[in-house]
């Protein structure tokens, strides 16, 4: 439990103590990945499910949920092995920046879906300002994700600059194009 709280509440602390202990395999906290993974996909199918709430377009909630979050997945799959190679950092403390940095942004989101849900069920926006409204989350989530990918890997060495070219110039795109492919399904 001391290791969830630390990995949580002192990332930067957390990753290098992650990389004094050999940034092995053997030493990657499991359980804490498996937890960060969990509310990273649940909280990505809830937010898609809520944002369908709001906006009809999106399709069904169930649909709608899996779409966003399976195209974040295929954002986070493209972004890692080029993080490893452009990073040269050991994919233990680059797995554990990633699933941390998804952890903070889906926090965002889940405020988003108790807004969206009172929306829905008492007071239904017009479509143009509930879809403003989700993508400011989206962006905020976006942009707290990146201070945490930032933050965490720059302790390692890694500078700020190439982490935001990774993330505005291939995790976003590629997340966003794989959303807007999947929205007709």
């Amino acid at each position: 439990m001391n290791d969830l709280i630390e990995s949580f509440f002192h990332p930067v602390r957390y990753l290098l103590a992650l990389r004094d202990r050999g940034a092995a395999l053997a030493a990657a906290p499991r359980g804490i990945w498996l937890l960060f993974a969990a509310i990273a996909v649940a909280g990505s199918i809830l937010f898609g499910a809520s944002a369908a709430w709001v906006i009809p377009a999106l399709g069904s909630p169930l649909a709608s949920g899996v779409k966003l979050m399976a195209a974040a997945g295929i954002g986070w799959i493209v972004l890692g092995p080029l993080l490893l190679v452009w990073s040269r950092l050991p994919a233990v403390l680059c797995a554990h920046a990633c699933l941390l940095a998804m952890v903070y942004g889906e926090a965002i989101l889940e405020i988003a879906v108790l807004a969206n849900f009172v929306a829905w069920r008492f007071a239904p926006p017009a479509v143009g300002v509930a879809t403003a409204w989700n993508a400011f989350v989206v962006g905020a989530s976006n942009a707290l994700m990146a201070w945490a990918m930032v933050a965490q890997l720059k302790a390692l060495g890694f500078p700020p600059r190439r982490m935001l070219a990774l993330w505005f110039g291939v995790l976003n795109p590629v997340g966003a194009a794989a959303f807007w492919m999947l929205v007709p399904f």
